[in-house]
């Protein structure tokens, strides 16, 4: 930690804060869930349908297939993509 100043880290700060307040307020006013990971499995609105079959409605009526279907690569592929967009990210 001895490269970062305190100028960086109240950056840092500035910016996490302005991702995440936005986020949460959005996914309170679509699903009355503060947190948006939750909010796919939650109810949308005042609808009744949950968010990701209103996705998936609208992801098929764009031409695209399901949003929620299966993905064809085995869960070892998916680990080694994530690792290896972690590790370059770093």
């Amino acid at each position: 930690m001895k490269g970062i100043t305190y100028t960086q880290i109240a950056q840092y700060t500035v910016m996490i804060i302005a991702y995440t307040i936005p986020a949460i307020f959005i996914s309170i006013t679509l699903t009355g869930n503060p947190l948006p990971q939750f909010g796919l499995g939650s109810e949308f609105g005042d609808t009744g349908s949950y968010m990701l079959q209103k996705l998936n409605e609208v992801v098929t009526s764009l031409g695209f297939s399901e949003y929620s279907t299966n993905f064809r690569f085995s869960k070892l592929n998916m680990f080694v993509y994530t690792l290896s967009l972690m590790i370059g990210t770093a």
